[in-house]
């Protein structure tokens, strides 16, 4: 008995650690996961990725120093914004416009790299990299496109509210409705 609530007691916190550093270890892992994703697109040789990685390195050391920060201050304007019965068009508005700007600032920063990897690429790597975002676009296609409207609303309805349930919990019937609402409202957007 003592030896099963040691090991429950053991399991409860590991599952409690695991939540808390998430972040954390994603970001730790983050060059690693990027590395595997542009090497499954281009191919890279030994010498790119070796040239690759200390750029990833100080990419991800300068978005953790200078845009972290700013996205956990846009969550937290967020968080107010939300507690608002109805928050105003402009305040939305403003959040959106500091998301648009953050992108902006960081493909600026990327684009050095990005510019310098891809020029250097074969045309075997390029044939390569075409082949590959073919098959991403059909693979797109037969899942947002494809299906009937009805079923593309009910599944982009049902993907919001995953997105959703890890920041806000369970979701109640009128949130759900909502997005439901939202889903359906969207229509036949995913043909843009």
């Amino acid at each position: 008995m003592i030896r099963l609530k040691a090991l429950a007691g053991a399991t409860l916190l590991c599952i409690t650690l695991s939540a808390c550093s998430m972040v954390g270890f994603s970001y730790k892992h983050m060059d690693w996961w990027l590395m595997w994703k542009i090497d499954d697109a281009l191919n890279l040789t030994s010498e790119q990725k070796d040239l690759l990685e200390p750029q990833l390195h100080t990419l991800l050391n300068w978005h953790c120093s200078a845009e972290l920060p700013n996205a956990i201050s846009w969550l937290e304007q967020n968080q107010l914004l939300l507690e608002q019965s109805t928050p105003s068009s402009e305040a939305i508005r403003a959040q959106i416009d500091q998301v648009d700007t953050a992108f902006k600032r960081i493909a600026r920063q990327v684009t050095p790299t990005a510019t310098q990897l891809l020029g250097g690429l074969s045309d075997q790597q390029v044939t390569h990299l075409y082949a590959f975002l073919k098959e991403q676009n059909q693979e797109d296609r037969e899942e947002f496109l494809d299906p009937p409207l009805a079923t593309q609303i009910t599944e982009r309805s049902t993907r919001m509210q995953e997105r959703l349930e890890p920041w806000f919990g369970q979701l109640s019937a009128s949130q759900i409705k909502r997005i439901d609402s939202w889903s359906a409202d969207l229509g036949e957007q995913n043909r843009i």
